[in-house]
């Protein structure tokens, strides 16, 4: 996943990250460039096809689905996506209010 275009981002004023990219997903989920190495590093995911503009990536889950991200400006995220960071990461949170479970 291309970096280019990092942007900072402070949490709690503490500590600063690049913050490298941030993709929507088919599956309606966020990520951050770090959670998808994360994944691909953990062997959770495969990279199976990539396309530049847009920036796009195809992956397929352990149980063989497929998820297309699309990179997304940090400014374009939805208002209820919160950009989490410490020291070496980055990480997109969804904080809706969760349903419970029927």
């Amino acid at each position: 996943m291309d970096s280019g275009g990092d942007v900072s981002s402070t949490a709690r004023g503490a500590h600063t990250t690049a913050v490298g990219a941030l993709y929507a997903s088919s599956d309606g989920t966020h990520y951050t460039d770090w959670q998808l190495e994360r994944r691909l590093d953990r062997g959770t995911w495969r990279h199976c096809l990539s396309q530049q503009r847009p920036e796009r990536h195809l992956f397929e889950d352990a149980a063989g689905r497929l998820v297309l991200v699309e990179r997304i400006a940090l400014d374009g995220a939805p208002p209820w996506l919160e950009i989490r960071v410490d020291d070496e990461r980055a990480w997109a949170v969804d904080t809706r209010p969760r349903r419970p479970r029927e």
